[in-house]
């Protein structure tokens, strides 16, 4: 969908009234609202819990007096479970509106309910809020550790809804770290799960955070492509909140590809959502993107005065919210010659967020603290010499003169040790380049060896054996045969049929024809269904890879899956592959008797496989222990040089 149909479809939705509820959701509102006051206690609970639900994006204030009330009835009562359930929900409500301190207090005493009545299901879902606000205040340590129990805990109820929400954290607390390649495996992870269960609203989380990732990586036609297909999902739904965030990620995308069209009335849109649901954060957000538009289109004074504005409106316990702000801050007061102001917000979002990535307005920044400290000390040195005697000056600029000195052997030192490292890296290269090149040139034999052998036996004796079935077969039409003779000649031929067929067998895997013809992804479902308890799924593009990375590829599953067959006495195994532009990832599970990775012999299967990937510049993670099964992961960048098709 372009810009100009989604402008027209802001404006059908914001002429028709859609912020007003439907005919459909007052009625489901008035039959809670009835159990609310007719039903018994837990019916009454239950109703405050779906009703704090129906408000909670629509009107927040409404689902915060609904989930006070709840708590008060659960506590009444003494039931904890809905009463770790109201704190929960009065945390998400502080949350979205960026009061990270209360959000985290009322989290916190959902898990002491929770834990207090041993609770699991309502543990773990403390356990992810929490998670969320330690990700977004930058305790990531603290964010992971939290969601490894999540993930540990749904994995084993096999809840599949619930596994996607901790995969759609892992992956956006991995996005905060910077580690963008690990938050597009998690959340290509998430996004297969909800295209099984049909879960939207997890769906359309996962695609603008996609958008957003996608975007700092400057993939901007998939980033714009994400973040459509999320505000259209949210619309679907009737999720306003997150129509206005996911709004609001796009609106980023579109800043940082050049896009210019359409901003102020995407950032209108998203104000207005912010008013009526009275979401300052979000109100904040929508104003830094505006000043953003007005900082690219050279209109410096507006953009700085929406710049403050929306840094009244943001928690400062918000770290991203806080960096964005502090970045764009410190461009607005660069432009504007705020050299005080630029320092003191360049220091705050270098306090915030370490890793800069606009380097334009990172040297101007650096340049005018340059300059602004210099003129402080010709300052300072100025009145000294007025107060002070001439020898005392000069001892002074002998001392710095010295320091100058001092400094500049160091930094020779320094310079020295860098060169000397990149030395040795580069010698560490040039001995990895060699054992890769050694690897590939053992793996093209042995593919050329394969082929040959392959090619010799299906030609070869294949056709010596079927040129000796037809022999045998005119032999009889002529021959009179006592009927013990018929039987084993019978018999003859039936071997015959047999040892021709594993011939075609060992042939096909040494080699399959369906490879070279159709690609890996039908080869390999070939070859899974020829297992009775293989299950094979394939996402994303099916078009085809250089030979060498496809029979790569085919090789290694081929292995694993006949690993998991012999070896490990599996009962199911599930072969996924997900292939994107630039990348390719599978997925080898088995529900069998496991193994310790860390065992593993140099001469084993896996030390083959893994220097196939090796060879490929992948990477392999293997999960299993004993009488668990074992998962084996393996991600190949496609843009790597050796990688790279013609």
């Amino acid at each position: 969908m372009n810009v100009k149909k989604i402008i027209l479809i802001f404006c059908f939705f914001a002429a028709a009234g859609w912020f007003n509820l439907s005919a459909q959701d007052a009625k489901r509102i008035d039959s809670l609202q009835n159990i609310v006051n007719n039903g018994t206690v837990e019916e009454q609970l239950e109703a405050l819990a779906r009703l704090e639900d129906e408000y909670e994006t629509s009107d927040p204030q409404k689902a915060k007096e609904v989930a006070i009330r709840l708590l008060k009835l659960a506590d009444k009562h003494d039931n904890k479970k809905w009463k770790a359930s109201a704190y929960n929900q009065l945390g998400s409500i502080c949350f979205m509106k960026g009061e990270m301190k209360n959000a985290e207090n009322y989290f916190n005493q959902s898990l002491q309910v929770a834990t207090e009545a041993k609770i699991q299901r309502a543990i773990q879902i403390a356990r992810v809020n929490l998670s969320s606000v330690q990700r977004t205040t930058y305790r990531f340590d603290k964010a992971m550790e939290n969601l490894q129990l999540v993930l540990t805990y749904f994995e084993e109820q096999q809840d599949q809804e619930k596994i996607t929400l901790a995969l759609s954290n892992i992956a956006a607390t991995y996005a905060e770290m910077g580690n963008y390649e690990r938050h597009n495996e998690y959340a290509l992870k998430a996004v297969a799960i909800c295209e099984k269960t049909g879960d939207k609203k997890s769906m359309g989380i996962l695609l603008a955070n996609l958008c957003t990732i996608t975007s700092r990586q400057k993939k901007w036609e998939q980033s714009l492509q994400y973040g459509e297909k999320a505000v259209n999902l949210f619309r679907e739904i009737n999720n306003q909140y997150m129509v206005g965030l996911s709004t609001a990620k796009l609106v980023d995308a579109m800043l940082k590809s050049g896009k210019m069209d359409s901003i102020i009335p995407y950032t209108d849109e998203i104000i207005r959502i912010s008013d009526k649901l009275d979401i300052l954060p979000l109100k904040g957000e929508a104003l830094n993107l505006q000043a953003n538009y007005y900082l690219e289109t050279k209109n410096y004074n507006e953009a700085k005065e929406l710049a403050f504005k929306s840094a009244a409106l943001i928690d400062t316990t918000e770290k991203t919210n806080l960096s964005m702000l502090y970045e764009t801050l410190t461009e607005t007061c660069i432009q504007t010659n705020d050299r005080e102001n630029a320092l003191k917000f360049f220091r705050g979002y270098k306090d915030n967020y370490e890793k800069i990535t606009s380097e334009e307005w990172r040297g101007k920044v650096a340049e005018m603290e340059f300059k602004y400290q210099t003129e402080k000390k010709e300052m300072k040195i100025t009145s000294l010499q007025k107060l002070q005697k001439f020898g005392i000056s000069l001892t002074i600029l002998g001392g710095i003169s010295a320091l100058a000195f001092i400094g500049l052997l160091v930094y020779r030192h320094r310079n020295q040790k860098y060169i000397n490292e990149l030395a040795e890296q580069k010698i560490l290269k040039l001995e990895q380049e060699k054992q890769l090149l050694a690897t590939q040139a053992v793996l093209d034999g042995e593919t050329a060896e394969r082929t040959r052998l392959a090619r010799d036996l299906h030609d070869g004796l294949g056709g010596m054996l079927s040129a000796v079935k037809l022999n045998l077969f005119d032999m009889k039409q002529g021959a009179i045969i006592d009927t013990e003779d018929i039987s084993r000649f019978d018999k003859v031929m039936e071997l015959l049929d047999s040892s021709m067929q594993e011939l075609r067998r060992v042939a096909h895997n040494m080699m399959p024809e369906s490879l070279s013809r159709y690609g890996l992804k039908v080869s390999l479902e070939d070859f899974c269904n020829s297992f009775p308890h293989v299950k094979f799924h394939f996402y994303g593009n099916e078009s085809r890879l250089e030979p060498k990375m496809e029979m790569t590829i085919y090789r290694v599953i081929h292995e694993l899956v006949n690993n998991a067959v012999k070896h490990a006495r599996a009962e199911n195994i599930n072969v996924q592959m997900i292939r994107d532009t630039d990348r390719i990832s599978f997925i080898v599970q088995d529900d069998g008797i496991g193994f310790n990775p860390e065992k593993i012999s140099s001469g084993s299967g896996l030390q083959n496989i893994e220097n196939r990937i090796n060879s490929v510049g992948g990477t392999i993670n293997i999960l299993s222990s004993a009488g668990a099964g074992t998962e084996i992961t393996i991600d190949i960048d496609l843009n790597q040089p050796q990688n790279e098709q013609n």
